[in-house]
């Protein structure tokens, strides 16, 4: 039996992140039931043993697509907001727009993970479980920057309704809705963004003011 060495390693390293950036490319444009394995294999340029050789099928695509995702945005999460001052309005910008900058520039996952997880059928709910952590996961994140957890349907609601799904679905959909009113994509972007920003700082601003004030 023949040994991988690191050139094998990396030949399949390239092979498997070609196959999934022509996944990513085809789900965003036809969704994943209307996503045929024969043209994500030929447009990463592989045959579909090849394909089949590093992902059993398009479930497991997915399913690769979306751990991938979260992996990235964990840690650039975590970079951005690694000993920030949530009093401080330039590092709270600074923070967030890192992230948004990434979440944009992911804007076809997005769209896929968010289609795929409105539907909620017994194929793609591993989609969402691996979309969203833990309770346990989020409530150490929260308890790190300072924040009582004893509101812990509070602090979910917040992260995924008011955090999460206004910037997924404003990156998926905002270039769309701008053109359907007739504004301008990049000032509705900015725009956007500046509110956003107003919200996210006021919120935390708000609980760390509570949390002093009880402590």
């Amino acid at each position: 039996m023949r040994i991988k060495n690191n050139s094998d390693c990396d030949r399949s390293q390239i092979t498997q992140a070609k196959i999934l950036e022509a996944a990513t490319e085809v789900f965003s444009e036809k969704g994943f039931d209307g996503a045929r394995v024969d043209e994500i294999a030929a447009r990463a340029k592989v045959n579909k043993a090849m394909l089949y050789y590093y992902f059993d099928n398009k479930e497991k695509l997915l399913e690769e697509l979306v751990k991938r995702y979260i992996k990235e945005v964990n840690a650039i999460k975590d970079e951005a907001m690694k000993g920030i001052n949530w009093c401080n309005d330039e590092e709270v910008d600074t923070a967030i727009e890192k992230l948004y900058t990434f979440l944009e520039s992911r804007k076809e996952i997005l769209r896929v993970i968010i289609i795929e997880s409105l539907k909620a059928n017994s194929e793609n709910i591993a989609i969402f479980s691996n979309l969203l952590p833990s309770l346990d996961q989020r409530l150490g994140r929260v308890k790190q920057k300072g924040i009582d957890t004893d509101d812990t349907i509070g602090i979910m609601i917040d992260s995924f309704f008011f955090g999460m799904i206004p910037s997924t679905v404003f990156l998926t959909l905002g270039d769309r809705w701008s053109a359907f009113y007739g504004f301008d994509p990049e000032e509705t972007k900015q725009r956007f963004k500046e509110m956003f920003l107003d919200y996210r700082k006021a919120f935390y601003k708000s609980v760390l003011k509570k949390n002093k004030i009880e402590d």
